[in-house]
C-alpha cells in the first residue's frame, strides 16, 4: 500500500518556513528546498581589457636625420586614455641613452615626465625607442609630445620635421569595460 505524501509535503514547507526563506525568493525555493541559501553578495563583475592602439603615429621608414626642427603635437577628438608614449632615437646608428617624456596640453598644463625604458630599435641597435609606459587619462585637446635628448630624437621631411612618436590608448567609451555576467 503507498504512503500518502501529505506528511513530508507537510514538512518540508514548515523546515522552509522555520530556517527563514527570504519572502522574495522564488515559491519553489521558499517552500520545496529546505536549504534555501539566500545570495548575500553581488557576482564578481568580470574585466574585458581595452583594445590598445595608436592614437597617434608619425613614424616612417624613410631615412632619419636628428633634432626636429618643429614640435610634434598631435589632437585628441575626445577623451582618452594613454597607456604608452614612444620616440625613436636611431642618432646615427647609436641609440641614445633613454630619458624621460611627457605631454604638454596647449593650455600649458604637464603630464609627466615619465621615465622611459630602452628597446633594441632597426637593425638591432640598442636604445633606438624609448617606452615609457603610463596610464593616463586625456581631455580632448591639442598636446605636444616632449623628449629629454631632442638632439637625438629622429624625424624626416615625411615626419614633417617633427620628432618620431607613437602614442598608444584608447579613446573613453571604447576601453575597459566591466560587465556583472
Amino acid at each position: 500500500m503507498l504512503r500518502p505524501l501529505y506528511p513530508l509535503w507537510f514538512a518540508t514547507c514548515t523546515l522552509a518556513v522555520i530556517v527563514g526563506a527570504p519572502r522574495g525568493a522564488p515559491a519553489v525555493e521558499r517552500y520545496l528546498n529546505p536549504i534555501f541559501v539566500p545570495p548575500t553578495s553581488k557576482p564578481t563583475p568580470k574585466i574585458t581589457p581595452a583594445v590598445v592602439s595608436d592614437l597617434f603615429n608619425n613614424t616612417n621608414i624613410a631615412g632619419v636625420s636628428d633634432s626636429p626642427s618643429l614640435a610634434t603635437t598631435f589632437i585628441v577628438g575626445r577623451d582618452a586614455h594613454v597607456a604608452q608614449i614612444i620616440t625613436v632615437h636611431f642618432n646615427g646608428g647609436h641609440g641614445a641613452t633613454t630619458g624621460t617624456l611627457w605631454l604638454q596640453s596647449s593650455n600649458g598644463r604637464v603630464y609627466g615626465p615619465f621615465l622611459a625604458q630602452n628597446v633594441f630599435g632597426q637593425f638591432g641597435v640598442s636604445s633606438v625607442n624609448w617606452i615609457a609606459r603610463v596610464n593616463l587619462d586625456l581631455p580632448a585637446g591639442t598636446y605636444a609630445i616632449v623628449d629629454s635628448d631632442p638632439a637625438t630624437w629622429s624625424t624626416n621631411i615625411l615626419a614633417g620635421n617633427r620628432g618620431f612618436a607613437i602614442v598608444r590608448g584608447f579613446y573613453a567609451g571604447t576601453g575597459a569595460v566591466m560587465s556583472s555576467r
